[in-house]
C-alpha cells in the first residue's frame, strides 16, 4: 500500500494558497512596519536600592531592655521593601514631588486625573530581585525619558520617606516620652512613700530564717520517708507473725530475728526429729512417743507464748513509730505555718524595694528606647543603616518600543505562522476536486487521463 507523501502534500497546499499566505505575510509586515513608524515611543528608567540589614521589630509596650541588631535580611523582608516601592502612597507621593518641581502638567486637585497617573505608573513599573544578593531593581516605562527618570527618582525618595514612616513612626518618639514621663511620676511618688516608711523587718534576716527552715523541713522529710520506711515493714512483719501464728499444726516461726526465740525453734525442731525417728521404729500408742509428744506439746505451747510476746513487742514499736510519724507531721506543719507567716512579713518589707526596683529598670529601659526612638526617627538613619539608593534613576534616549530590529523579524513569523494556517484551513474545507488524485483518494475510482484547465490561467 502506498503512504502518503506529506511533505509534497505541503507543498502543493502552499502553492495552492500561495496568494493568501504570501498576502497574510505581507499585511503582517505592512502593519509591522507602520507600529516601527507610527507607534508612540517607549522609554524605560532604571534604578537599584540596596536592603543593608532587616527592621527589627519590638513591642513597644513591653517592659523589656531588648537592644536592636541588625540582622539578615529575609526573602520576606525583600518582597515587603518591593511592595512599599509600589505601593499608592509612594506613586502619589512621586507625583506631588514631581508636579511641584514644575516637571509635570498636572492638576493636583484633580482625583481622577491623579488617580489615572498613579494607576499609569504603577502598571508600568516593576520591581525584581538580583538573584542572590538584597539588592531591588526597579523598572519605569514612559513616553519620555526625561519625565520617566523623574517620576523614578521621586519614587525613591518618597520609598524611603515611606519605609521611614511604616518602621520608625514619628508617633513612637511621643509614644516613648509619654511612658518616660510617666514612669518619672510614679518612681518620684514611690520614693517620697519609703521616705515616709520607718522601722520594720530586715527583709534578709526573714529570708535567711526562710532558707533554715526550709532545710529543717528538707530534713524532716527525710526522717518521714525513713519512718514510713520502718512503718510499712514493721505493718507487713506484725501481720505475717499473727497470720503464722493462726496456722494449724507446729510453726517454727523462723522468720523471727531473735536469739532467745532461735533457741526455742530450735529445741522445738530437734523435739520434732527426734519424735519423727521414733515414730519410725514405733507406733504413736507406744510410751516413748507419747512422752515425746507431751514434751514437745508442752514447749511449742511456751515458744507461742514467747511468741506471741515477741509480736506485742513489735506491735508496741509500730505503735511508736506512727507516733514518731504524728509528731513529724506537727511539726513540719508548724514550719510550714511559721514560713508563711515569714513570707507575709517579708513580702511587706520588701514591697516598696521590689516597686522601686521595677519602676527604675522601667524608667531605664525607656529612657534608652525614647533615645533610641529619636535618633530611629531622623530619616538619614535609615538611609545609613537599613537602605541605600545603590543606583540612581537614569533612562536611555533609546526607546525601548517599538524596535525595528525585533518587531519586523516577529511580524514577518506571525504573518508566514497565520498565512501557513489561513492557507491550510481554507483548503482543508475546500471540498472540491483539484488534482486527479483527489479522484482516486475520495470515490475510489482509477482515473485514466486529466485535462488542465485553462479558464483560470
Amino acid at each position: 500500500m502506498k503512504t502518503q507523501d506529506y511533505i509534497k502534500e505541503f507543498a502543493i497546499i502552499f502553492f495552492i494558497q500561495k496568494r493568501v499566505i504570501l498576502g497574510v505575510v505581507l499585511a503582517a509586515v505592512v502593519i509591522g512596519t507602520l507600529i516601527v513608524l507610527f507607534a508612540p515611543r517607549s522609554y524605560q528608567a532604571k534604578g537599584a536600592v540596596i536592603l543593608k540589614g532587616s527592621q527589627l521589630l519590638q513591642s513597644q509596650e513591653t517592659l523589656t531592655d531588648v537592644r536592636a541588631e541588625v540582622g539578615p535580611i529575609s526573602e520576606a523582608d525583600l518582597f515587603s521593601d518591593m511592595e512599599i516601592i509600589q505601593s499608592l502612597d509612594v506613586v502619589l507621593g512621586a507625583i506631588h514631588r514631581v508636579q511641584a518641581e514644575g516637571k509635570l502638567d498636572i492638576d493636583i486637585n484633580d482625583i481622577e486625573m491623579m488617580s489615572r497617573m498613579a494607576s499609569n505608573i504603577q502598571k508600568n513599573m516593576t520591581t525584581s530581585l538580583v538573584p542572590r544578593s538584597t539588592i531591588i531593581r526597579v523598572n519605569l516605562t514612559w513616553n519620555s525619558p526625561e519625565i520617566a527618570t523623574y517620576l523614578l527618582s521621586a519614587v525613591f525618595e518618597e520609598y524611603l520617606k515611606r519605609r521611614q514612616s511604616v518602621f520608625n513612626p514619628e508617633e513612637e518618639v511621643a509614644f516613648f516620652e509619654t511612658q518616660l514621663k510617666s514612669f518619672h511620676d510614679s518612681l518620684n511618688t514611690l520614693e517620697d512613700q519609703m521616705v515616709e516608711v520607718s522601722g520594720g523587718t530586715n527583709a534578709q534576716a526573714l529570708s535567711n530564717l526562710i532558707k533554715r527552715n526550709i532545710e529543717l523541713l528538707a530534713d524532716l522529710e527525710k526522717d518521714m520517708t525513713n519512718l514510713e520506711s520502718q512503718r510499712i515493714a514493721k505493718t507487713h512483719y506484725v501481720d505475717y507473725l499473727e497470720d503464722s501464728m493462726k496456722r494449724d499444726g507446729i510453726n517454727l516461726f523462723t522468720a523471727i530475728d531473735s536469739l532467745e526465740l532461735g533457741d526455742f525453734s530450735k529445741k522445738v525442731q530437734d523435739l520434732l526429729i527426734e519424735k519423727e525417728a521414733k515414730l519410725r521404729v514405733y507406733t504413736e500408742q507406744n510410751p516413748q512417743v507419747v512422752r515425746e509428744t507431751e514434751t514437745l506439746d508442752r514447749l511449742y505451747k511456751v515458744y507461742r507464748k514467747e511468741v506471741q510476746s515477741h509480736i506485742e513487742k513489735e506491735r508496741s514499736e509500730l505503735r511508736g513509730v506512727e507516733d514518731q510519724i504524728l509528731a513529724a507531721k506537727e511539726q513540719m506543719a508548724g514550719v510550714e505555718r511559721k514560713n508563711a507567716e515569714l513570707y507575709q512579713k517579708m513580702l511587706d518589707a520588701e514591697r516598696l524595694d521590689r516597686e522601686h526596683g521595677v519602676i527604675e529598670d522601667s524608667y531605664k529601659t525607656f529612657a534608652t528606647r525614647y533615645r533610641e526612638a529619636k535618633i530611629r526617627s531622623e530619616t538619614e538613619s535609615d538611609r545609613l543603616f537599613s537602605v541605600s539608593i545603590l543606583e540612581r534613576a537614569y533612562a536611555s534616549n533609546q526607546s525601548i518600543f517599538p524596535k525595528a530590529g525585533r518587531i519586523l523579524p516577529i511580524s514577518l513569523i506571525l504573518g508566514l505562522l497565520m498565512g501557513v494556517t489561513i492557507g491550510f484551513l481554507l483548503e482543508f474545507f475546500d471540498h472540491r476536486f483539484k488534482r486527479p488524485e483527489d479522484i482516486n483518494n475520495y470515490t475510489g475510482v482509477v482515473y485514466l487521463f486529466s485535462v488542465p484547465d485553462k479558464s483560470t490561467h
